[in-house]
């Protein structure tokens, strides 16, 4: 195969703004070269059975606006099944529930666009579908995949994770809301070493590129950088792909997901974000390539509403 049809084929798997950041760091060609058939309309057998067995999974979905969201998932063995390699399906707690529509009004629709990833902590392993809904009816969703691919497990801190009960089966959280960082948004943030991001193409169409993306972040606790209404997130070196750079470039609107691993508080932010290419601009992050700029436009803190909790008992090497 010449160099020109490796890298059409591998750049059919990028949007525009994926193949932007690509371009502009002048390593196109590298990652056209290293992802043949990497990214996939379908999910291997491993990958299956990886997202049947996670005790939870992290969603990208929009809400009302448009804006995208990380949310968290979790429920009973059976949560999610997969009867073919490019089917998901999600069958979800009454909690799960509440928290999509009532709480953070999502977009939960035959149609609509969805992100997944899931994380073993315990392995450090991640896998990621893009997908459609295909199907909503009485809290199961199913869902098309548009995409199917592996991540590097480079910043993922292994942790044990344990269920906490309540007397009900319900989690009671309380929800406060603000367009300001509140003193408890800033403790759990301050604290936080990993964290979810969800962004978005700017168009919703029917191309597989065009859809919503979730991914993980890891880093030393503090990582997230507090500056005044910014958060200053550093970038590390990854997989190349760029997927949430190139949504950025496309569209800034992100949605992060922070998870307190001893309270089960969840804290959603959505902003703006910008790329700060200059990363010396954090000179307690030298390993940081560049940075996300996320100036802060709403907050949710939904308090000890997520039933898991995470002790954890290695460091990722790499941060």
């Amino acid at each position: 195969m010449s160099t020109f049809d490796s890298l059409h084929k591998a750049s059919v798997a990028f949007h525009r703004g994926e193949k932007l950041i690509q371009q502009k760091l002048g390593i196109a060609s590298i990652v056209a070269e290293r992802t043949k058939g990497f990214i996939r309309p379908w999910m291997p057998a491993q990958h299956r059975a990886f997202f049947e067995s996670g005790p939870f999974t992290l969603l990208g979905l929009l809400d009302h606006t448009g804006h995208p969201v990380a949310v968290p998932i979790w429920s009973h063995d059976e949560m999610i099944q997969s009867p073919s390699p490019t089917r998901l399906q999600f069958s979800l707690a009454t909690a799960n529930m509440t928290l999509l529509y009532r709480h953070l009004h999502l977009d939960i629709h035959t149609g609509s666009k969805i992100g997944i990833v899931g994380v073993e902590l315990s392995t450090r392993r991640r896998n990621r579908v893009n997908g459609t809904i295909l199907h909503v009816a009485n809290n199961k969703l199913d869902v098309a995949v548009d995409q199917s691919f592996g991540n590097c497990p480079k910043y993922i801190h292994k942790r044990i994770t344990s269920i906490q009960k309540t007397d009900n089966g319900l989690p009671s959280g309380k929800v406060a809301r603000s367009d300001q960082l509140t003193t408890e948004a800033k403790i759990t943030i301050s604290r936080a070493n990993t964290f979810y991001i969800a962004s978005r193409h700017s168009h919703m169409g029917t191309d597989s590129r065009q859809g919503i993306d979730v991914s993980h972040r890891g880093g030393q606790p503090g990582f997230v950088r507090i500056q005044g209404k910014t958060l200053l997130i550093p970038d590390y070196s990854g997989n190349n792909f760029f997927n949430t750079l190139g949504n950025i470039t496309l569209d800034p609107r992100v949605g992060l997901c922070f998870i307190d691993d001893n309270s089960g508080t969840l804290l959603f932010i959505q902003g703006a974000a910008t790329i700060e290419w200059d990363a010396q601009a954090i000179p307690e992050n030298p390993q940081a390539e560049r940075l996300i700029a996320v100036e802060i436009q709403q907050i949710t803190y939904v308090q000890g509403y997520f039933p898991l909790r995470f002790e954890v008992t290695e460091i990722s090497p790499h941060v």
